[in-house]
């Protein structure tokens, strides 16, 4: 009973009510793990990956998946939150060289075992894949497709909000303001905190600051890494946007004490051109988490390299296989997308994606991106 309660008050957005069910489900005493038990331990990687607890989302996953595993039960509807939640932290933290393995494995379960809430949100993990390498259109086909297919179905308000708010965001990167504006309307007011933080940082975009305040002004104190962390980058945009400079300043720092111990990138990688150059001037005046900051920068396109990295030669010459292989890694084609255009095995195109990331001493594929354009290998 517990694991039915978690579950659903976990898509209905009732995160602590969510967490004492789940927490007490997997808790239970038993001489092996139930697949009742396993779910429930699944889902509350979930809620952590939710909360922005991600180290500790990730352990949670992997302690699922490792016990999946050894029982035999890793293809089983039972697991699938688990790799849901690897995913999202992949995603989270700008690591995008991961994440098709987590939805391939979504997929391989979803066939056997469909689930809308979770073909939903694995298709709000793939569509900000495709964006963050740069291909919002791909990003909104592909999300819009989902949506429907999964027509006659009415998700929990979080995930509707949160479809709304990822499909208008793309919307409006792909210079479609009324399109994106339409469905910001859709959204306000907005019953979840994140639904209307969605809103109100999608409206500062927009150039609607008035609605934007109003907006903001409907969310409640965040509890979470999150909220805390999402509240802030907004309180930063929304502070720009009024040309307050000082307070921006503030806010941003606020955001990356919040954010840094978790390792949470994405909150700041979604409008990357008006926080780039408050990131460089807030390093230049201090941060408690130097780190971190500058990580972030050296993620933001425009942002120039580290002298060590920018030279005009590798040490390590690409090969002509490492090359094609870094022109597909400029697209947003997956790995597994590009191991069927060069008839290689995922493995194989793995293999060689370690070697250019090595070369080209990138942390990921956005950073390899960068660096070979710098280079002038693209």
């Amino acid at each position: 009973m517990h694991n039915t309660l978690g579950t659903a008050a976990l898509w209905a957005g009732e995160l602590a009510n969510a967490d004492g069910h789940l927490r007490a489900a997997v808790q239970t005493q038993l001489a092996a793990p139930a697949l009742a038990q396993l779910n429930a331990a699944a889902y509350r990687s979930l809620l952590l990956t939710e909360r922005g607890e991600l180290d500790a989302a990730q352990a949670a996953a992997h302690q699922v998946i490792s016990t999946a595993s050894a029982a035999g039960l890793e293809h089983t509807a039972q697991v699938v939150a688990a790799y849901l939640a690897m995913a999202r932290v992949l995603v989270d933290r700008d690591d995008l060289g991961g994440i098709d393995e987590w939805l391939s494995r979504i997929a391989d379960v979803e066939a056997v075992a469909p689930e809308p809430h979770i073909r939903l949100s694995a298709a709000l993990v793939l569509a900000a894949r495709r964006e963050a390498a740069g291909d919002p259109e791909r990003s909104l086909r592909g999300l819009r497709a989902t949506t429907a297919q999964l027509e006659g179905w009415s998700p929990p308000v979080p995930l509707a909000e949160q479809r709304l708010a990822c499909e208008a965001a793309l919307l409006a990167r792909t210079a479609n303001t009324a399109g994106a504006r339409h469905l910001v309307d859709q959204l306000l007011p907005a019953t979840t905190p994140a639904g209307a933080l969605a809103a109100a940082r999608l409206l500062v975009q927009l150039g609607d600051l008035p609605a934007a305040i109003t907006a903001r002004a409907r969310v409640p104190a965040a509890h979470t890494p999150r909220s805390r962390a999402d509240a802030a980058v907004l309180d930063t945009l929304l502070a720009l946007a009024m040309g307050n400079q000082d307070d921006a300043l503030d806010r941003l720092e606020d955001a990356l004490a919040t954010a840094a111990p978790w390792t949470l990138r994405r909150p700041f990688l979604a409008q990357p051109t008006e926080l780039q150059p408050l990131l460089a001037q807030r390093l230049e005046r201090g941060t408690a988490a130097p780190a971190f900051a500058r990580d972030l920068l050296e993620r933001l396109p425009g942002t120039a390299p580290t002298p060590t990295r920018a030279g005009t030669a590798l040490i390590d010459p690409l090969t002509d296989r490492e090359r094609t292989i870094l022109r597909y890694l400029a697209s947003s084609l997956s790995n597994r997308e590009i191991a069927s255009e060069l008839y290689l095995s995922v493995n194989t195109v793995k293999s060689h994606q370690r070697a250019v990331y090595r070369k080209l001493e990138a942390k990921n594929r956005r950073d390899a991106v960068h660096r070979a354009r710098m280079l002038q290998l693209l």
